[in-house]
């Protein structure tokens, strides 16, 4: 099983943020330089006002990476519920000949 999405989701850091020109206005977000040595197909670049390039991230496509995450975390859960039953057998059988 490929666990990649949620190994590298839990690197992801994020950050509570005021952008400089709108004070007060707090935000969430993560840090695109961050972000980019993780999930580059989610950082591009973006002019600013001043024509200086800038790293920006695509939050429509977070949602996307989030989905195969929880996806893969699915399959965590089910694998280890078989294995909880497997065992859980196991130990009803243990306790039945103990019983006897």
């Amino acid at each position: 099983m490929n666990r990649k999405f949620c190994q590298k989701i839990r690197l992801l850091q994020s950050y509570e943020y005021e952008y400089k020109n709108g004070p007060g206005n707090r935000t969430l977000g993560f840090i695109a330089q961050n972000a980019q040595t993780l999930f580059p197909e989610l950082v591009g670049q973006i002019s600013d006002a001043q024509g200086k390039d800038q790293l920006a991230i695509a939050y429509g496509k977070v949602s996307v990476i989030a989905i195969k995450a929880i996806q893969e975390q699915q399959e965590i859960i089910e694998s280890q519920q078989t294995e909880i039953n497997i065992l859980r057998k196991r130990l009803d059988a243990m306790e039945e000949r103990l019983q006897k």
